[in-house]
């Protein structure tokens, strides 16, 4: 899983990178059959040394070069990068950048002093955020990279998506996300996350894998309870998120001795969730 740079992403750089990836396979470099595995989907039962042997055009690595930033295809991260490149309010999206670094320094003052999740300075935050969000969406329509650039459409996204005591701010950024992603003005990762955890909060059942769930063994991990399990790498892929077992295992042993966070009380957690769920009108 990649992440495009804050500042405006390069077209040029991103083309170079796909070259580097096909240049790999040419060469037989068998680190790179993991992530060929998940992203290119006619790989995904090939040995390393059939994935290593199959053709592999420059056409094929820039598909999978989009899919590790967030988008489906070579031509929905091309549009989105030209958009970006051509938005139409940088003072808006100057607003934007200006309101999420507020934001983040008051988030990390709070987190220092280890406040409640629903303490009301906290809510005092998101309310600004959702009142912001809301007004500039009122009068500019979404928020996305064709608007506000990537670095404005990143500060919009993190703005609500780290207001998660706002439930109604989070479901319209949603309906109005599903468009742009189809337009190539935004990434599809960005939306799976939202869609997820406006899922999991109704207690229902997700689609990418995105939030906490537990195993058969009982540890906290992710992708346990979603729908249609056999194709969930599939659109984890597409939307730019590694292989379901790949990060289950990364947070197993980031977690290893933390029984806390890997073992939490399950009846504690469904409460938790549910209180969520209430506090932020989902």
């Amino acid at each position: 899983m990649k992440t495009l740079p804050r500042t405006a992403p390069n077209l040029e750089y991103l083309k170079r990178e796909a070259a580097e990836l096909k240049r790999q396979h040419g060469h037989g470099d068998a680190s790179i059959c993991a992530d060929l595995r998940h992203y290119e989907f006619s790989f995904t039962d090939r040995t390393d040394a059939e994935i290593l042997a199959a053709p592999f055009a420059l056409n094929d690595a820039q598909r999978i070069t989009a899919r590790q930033y967030g988008f489906s295809s070579w031509s929905k991260l091309k549009s989105y990068v030209e958009n970006s490149a051509q938005s139409r309010q940088r003072q808006l999206a100057q607003r934007l950048i200006d309101a999420e670094q507020t934001f983040t320094e008051q988030w990390d003052r709070l987190r220092d002093a280890q406040v409640g999740r629903f303490d009301s300075r906290i809510l005092q935050l998101h309310s600004d955020n959702a009142d912001l969000v809301s007004d500039c969406m009122e009068q500019h329509g979404c928020l996305d990279a064709g608007l506000v650039g990537h670095e404005g459409a990143e500060a919009a996204f993190l703005l609500v998506a780290n207001s998660y005591t706002q439930g109604p701010l989070n479901h319209r950024v949603i309906d109005q996300m599903q468009s742009s992603v189809d337009q190539g003005a935004s990434p599809l990762r960005g939306l799976a996350m939202l869609q997820d955890r406006a899922l999991w909060l109704r207690g229902a059942a997700v689609i990418y894998g995105c939030v906490g769930d537990f195993d058969a063994d009982g540890r906290l991990t992710i992708g346990n309870d979603v729908i249609d399990p056999d194709n969930l790498n599939r659109r984890r892929a597409l939307a730019g998120f590694d292989a379901i077992e790949a990060s289950r295992r990364q947070i197993i042993e980031t977690y290893a001795d933390r029984d806390d966070v890997l073992r939490p009380d399950p009846q504690k957690y469904a409460e938790e969730r549910r209180e969520l769920a209430s506090v932020g009108n989902w």
